[in-house]
């Protein structure tokens, strides 16, 4: 009976054990710039490496009592497509997990800050990145974002459509956050299934379209991000702020989630990505114009189609814009 209590009362730890990769709260960090090595090189403080901008986008500085310290990121005024500001942790050891434990998880508080102007579609986004299952591909297993100019809550994760991969963005409820607001979100992706969760103060939300989910990719990066607006210039910098990030590795995922999102529930998908060919749209509301941007933000298409033929672009990195009733929405793709 003691025998049957023990393996029990073990079951039930190795059950309930989440083992963290990467963690912080900021307050034991030096207040001032975060690094000095802005092209993913040298890390810096709490090992976050950085991309794009200079010292000054990246700051730790104390917000409130509550929050105490933590990471300030500032919008570029450099130039659309080379204003994206990204803090990463690249020390996630998944293959060292805790057996059993193939759900990882990010959790992290955001401060929505106080942008002069919200006209446009800038994002602050957390998720984590890696490789899909079995191939070079890389792509966000599960991450979230705050949008600016709805302030409302998003999920995005990379997704199969058919052989190819797409991004997919989900509406997260209709809470709008105003501006100077710190909230917690969590996302999750679990390696067994590809299923990806997220919680935020709305409630639980799920994917529940089984036959684009990716099981058994890998994760690499957790990061956070400020993603602009594809092609347009700013005049004065979105300021905000995260703190109390966290990545573990665990075996469930939330409780109670009870919202699921269905094939109806994405806003966008812009597939494929990789893409040689054509660059095909998915939008639940009317496409008004689709704008394609080199790497200098230089504009190279333009077209209201949700196919559009690139066959003849050289091959490297391009954003996509895609205007629609609803919002705009834009993603860098890869030509092949």
């Amino acid at each position: 009976m003691k025998k049957i209590l023990f393996f029990a009362l073990g079951l039930c730890i190795l059950l309930s054990k989440a083992q963290t990769l990467v963690s912080g709260d900021m307050n034991d960090l030096t207040n001032g710039d975060v690094g000095s090595n802005f092209v993913f090189g040298t890390p810096g403080q709490d090992n976050f490496y950085l991309s794009g901008g200079t010292a000054s986008d990246y700051q730790i500085v104390e917000i409130d009592v509550a929050h105490k310290k933590s990471l300030q990121i500032k919008s570029g005024l450099d130039g659309p497509s080379t204003s994206v500001r990204q803090v990463s942790q690249a020390n996630l050891s998944w293959n060292t997990r805790t057996y059993g434990n193939n759900i990882i998880r990010g959790k992290v508080d955001i401060y929505t800050g106080s942008p002069s102007s919200i006209s446009t579609e800038d994002q602050f986004r957390s998720n984590i990145t890696g490789f899909m299952a079995g191939t070079s591909t890389t792509g966000i297993l599960a991450g979230i974002y705050y949008n600016y100019k709805d302030g409302k809550i998003y999920g995005h994760a990379t997704m199969k459509n058919g052989t190819n991969y797409s991004l997919n963005h989900f509406a997260l409820g209709s809470t709008i956050y105003p501006q100077n607001t710190w909230f917690t979100v969590s996302y999750y992706y679990n390696a067994d299934t590809g299923q990806v969760n997220w919680v935020t103060p709305e409630g639980n939300f799920f994917t529940n379209i089984s036959t684009t989910v990716v099981p058994s990719s890998y994760p690499t990066l957790f990061n956070m991000v400020y993603m602009p607006s594809a092609n347009t210039q700013l005049t004065t910098e979105y300021i905000s702020a995260f703190d109390n990030y966290l990545v573990e590795a665990t075996n469930s995922t939330a409780l109670s989630v009870d919202k699921p999102l269905n094939e109806k529930d994405i806003t966008l998908k812009i597939f494929p990505n990789p893409v040689s060919d054509f660059v095909n749209i998915k939008s639940k509301s009317k496409i008004n114009t689709v704008q394609i941007f080199d790497i200098s933000g230089k504009l190279i298409l333009n077209s209201n189609l949700s196919k559009i033929d690139i066959q003849t672009l050289k091959k490297g990195i391009y954003i996509v814009k895609v205007n629609t009733e609803t919002g705009i929405f834009s993603e860098k793709i890869i030509k092949e």
